[in-house]
Order: C-alpha cells, then structure tokens, then sequence
C-alpha cells in the first residue's frame, strides 16, 4: 500500500519537505501524498538532496515555524 494512500484520513496538518533532486525518492512520492493529505502543504527544495535538507537552516526556521502555528 502506498503512503498516498495511508495518509488518506489524516485529519492533522503536516508540513512536507522533498528536494526536486533527491536521488533516492522521486518527488513526484511526496508530491501524491501531499495530494492525498488534505491539510499538508509540501515545500520543494532546490540542491539539498535527501540528507542535506535534514540540516538547512530555512528548513528546520519553516519546520520551527510551522511548530508554532500549530501551538504544538
């Protein structure tokens, strides 16, 4: 079963990462559960490949971000 697929009735906000040029999942994964997931938003990344955007400053500010509005 596909992750789209599992994150069908998640009734939670989610903030979603995916690199354009991540070598080892192919964008178009995250952008189909960002799809499925009704209150995610997906944020594309340019040149942080799939470990590289764990440790970006912009990401883990918008992660911190994201955190807060949802009064986590």
């Amino acid at each position: 079963m596909s992750a789209d697929k599992r994150v069908a009735n998640l009734r939670i906000p989610a903030l979603l990462f995916h690199d354009r040029h991540d070598r080892q999942t192919p964008l178009q994964e995250s952008e189909a559960i960002a799809i499925s997931w009704q209150d995610s938003q997906l944020i594309v990344t340019e040149g942080l490949g799939h470990q590289r955007i764990l440790r970006d400053k912009q990401v883990i500010q918008q992660t911190v971000n994201f955190i807060k509005e949802q009064n986590i």
